[in-house]
């Protein structure tokens, strides 16, 4: 994964604790207690899982709480550093259905093992009430993505949106299968 993830992991983890506990975490996750993530390098997906599970530990939070908390942060962050993907999405759902191009493309900058052959990690089919989206990685982090999916649409004010996933890498389905549904009015 891009540096991007982690970085805002990170700033997360500076708004929750105290920088002795940030340094204890990333210790745990097996980074220098100092570590900084550049935004522009490719990273272990496997140790952004470290990341997760070293946080919950020292917080003592669960770790949908913490996803919770850092899909805020990135959005908080994302609407700054990119206004433009927000200015060409005039709804939340404009912006879900562009989203797995704007996650390719930085893999691709990135070089992080993108390849033309291999199977998109996300994939977006629009329904008559929403979207559906099926998500496969070896990564599992599905949670992330509906966390930050929730936290999108609170951004756009879709109180009435629902994110419910009906089949989970984790439960032993090969792929997540996520569904964003805006009710009839």
């Amino acid at each position: 994964m891009i540096g991007l993830i982690p970085k805002i992991w990170v700033m997360t983890l500076e708004r929750l604790t105290a920088p002795e506990s940030v340094s204890r975490i990333l210790e745990k996750a097996g980074y220098p207690g100092d570590h900084r993530f550049a935004l522009d390098q490719p990273y272990d997906d496997g140790r952004f899982a470290g990341l997760i599970a070293a946080s919950s530990s020292e917080l003592g939070m669960e770790e949908e709480a913490l996803l919770e908390a850092f899909s805020k942060t990135f959005i908080e962050d994302s609407v700054q550093r990119w206004p433009v993907w927000y200015r060409m999405a005039p709804t939340a759902r404009d912006f879900l259905e562009r989203q797995p191009r704007i996650h390719d493309s930085f893999y691709r900058a990135a070089g992080d093992g993108f390849s033309a052959g291999t199977v998109p990690k996300f994939q977006v089919t629009a329904m008559d009430d929403g979207l559906r989206v099926e998500y496969r990685s070896h990564n599992r982090l599905c949670r992330l993505y509906t966390a930050l999916a929730r936290a999108l649409l609170d951004h756009y004010g879709d109180a009435h949106a629902r994110v419910t996933e009906t089949c989970c890498m984790h439960e032993g389905h090969d792929h997540c299968e996520i569904r964003v549904r805006w009710p009839a009015s």
